[in-house]
């Protein structure tokens, strides 16, 4: 049907409001063997009902775990900024004494005066916090909590896994038709109601100019790894080390539908990254909306942390789908990139193979027997003429037996 008849409304209308009765509706207590005796089936409704339910505990178990890692930071929060004002004062009072012996004109004086149990012990007028932070500003390095925490205390506050809902992904193919998606829901009831996140990658949805301005499109993904290893000076400012501004975040998400443009604006305020943002978001989403090679490639789910268990799937544009597979599961291999990949291959193995243990030494092998045979095939496919290649198709078994490479297992390459 053509443009602006309705269509993505109505499915929008009747999707979300069968989701709504979805979650309503009461777990079904249908007893599967009717010729059994009534005790048996009342004792099995007994133990049904009894029972507790597993996501509900988990839910639980998660919600807890967020007040207390919100309580905790805020009381960190607070403690930080006391500590910074008695250090204020301070400097302040040393400054105006004039006084040579200063504990920030003296490591040393640092160190005998705030490190020793002997006289701290009974000092009541800094705390041990305070103390170290003093000690931390003398020695010019950053104070951090974690230099004071435990490991039993991380482990203590690691995070639960948070448990998933039955949602409704909304698949297209590009960017512009979701956000038409999006604001489709917007126009009906469930637009305020309605937790809904949109999957993108990193081009879309960083909040980090200083990376946005001096990267390329294609090294982004590059960039945002590479800062994540980093140390705390140099870790990206948008993924901060305290949960409670993603967990702000998603609170955000969890209140109304959000597109893109919608999510990074709100991502800005916090100064949190977008992009891990709607990441965390997917579990308790009632609609998640992405493109397709999100949705198909197995690689990219796993890796967002999307499940299609208990859900439903929409695809728009279906048409389009079987080309998208196409693309999304294939790859281009010209015999320039052949010749260059057996090169590198060859080089590799001959400088580190004394290196490889016996197992990794059969696969290169096979590899490089694979690449010859690949590299030979394309040489002697040429016209009559000796002109450019011809176009052939052919099947898998085909192409491997007449580039003689059928004895070889690519399947064990690829593992």
């Amino acid at each position: 049907s053509p443009t602006g008849t309705g269509k993505s409304l109505s499915i929008i209308c009747g999707s979300l409001t069968w989701l709504t009765h979805h979650h309503a509706r009461a777990p079904a207590t249908i007893d599967k063997d009717d010729d059994r005796p009534v005790w048996v089936r009342d004792y099995e409704r007994k133990q049904r009902e009894s029972s507790v339910n597993p996501d509900a505990v988990a839910r639980e178990k998660y919600e807890n775990w967020a007040k207390s890692v919100r309580r905790k930071e805020s009381a960190e929060q607070r403690e930080r900024k006391q500590n910074a004002r008695r250090v204020g004062a301070v400097r302040a009072k040393a400054s105006k004494r004039g006084s040579e012996q200063s504990p920030y004109n003296s490591d040393d004086e640092v160190v005998a005066e705030y490190h020793s149990s002997e006289e701290t012990k009974g000092d009541g007028e800094y705390s041990e916090s305070v103390r170290k932070l003093l000690h931390a500003r003398a020695q010019n390095r950053v104070y951090e909590d974690s230099d004071i925490d435990s490991d039993e205390d991380t482990d203590q506050n690691a995070e639960p896994e948070e448990p998933s809902i039955s949602k409704i992904f909304y698949a297209s193919r590009t960017h512009s038709q979701l956000q038409q998606f999006i604001s489709e829901i917007k126009r009906t009831k469930f637009g305020h109601a309605t937790p809904c996140v949109t999957l993108g990658s990193r081009v879309q949805l960083c909040t980090n100019d200083e990376v946005r301005t001096g990267c390329a499109s294609a090294m982004l993904n590059e960039r945002c790894l590479e800062m994540q290893q980093n140390g705390r000076s140099k870790r990206c400012g948008h993924l901060p080390v305290q949960r409670t501004p993603m967990l702000d975040l998603k609170d955000h998400m969890q209140t109304r539908a959000m597109d893109i443009e919608d999510l990074v604006v709100q991502a800005r305020k916090l100064s949190v990254c977008a992009y891990y943002g709607a990441r965390a978001s997917v579990q308790q989403a009632h609609v998640v909306a992405l493109p397709y090679n999100m949705l198909l490639s197995r690689s990219a789910r796993e890796a967002l942390g999307v499940s299609l268990k208990n859900s439903v799937v929409i695809i728009d544009e279906a048409h389009n789908l079987v080309d998208t597979i196409l693309a999304t599961h294939s790859a281009l291999l010209d015999a320039r990139c052949v010749t260059l990949l057996l090169d590198l291959v060859q080089r590799y193995f001959k400088k580190y193979w004394q290196r490889l243990r016996g197992s990794n030494v059969v696969h290169i092998r096979r590899t490089i027997a694979l690449l010859r045979a690949l590299d030979k095939y394309m040489r002697a496919v040429k016209t009559e003429d000796g002109g450019t290649p011809d176009v052939l198709v052919k099947g898998v078994n085909e192409f491997l037996h007449d580039a003689h490479a059928d004895h070889i297992n690519v399947f064990t390459i690829d593992r």
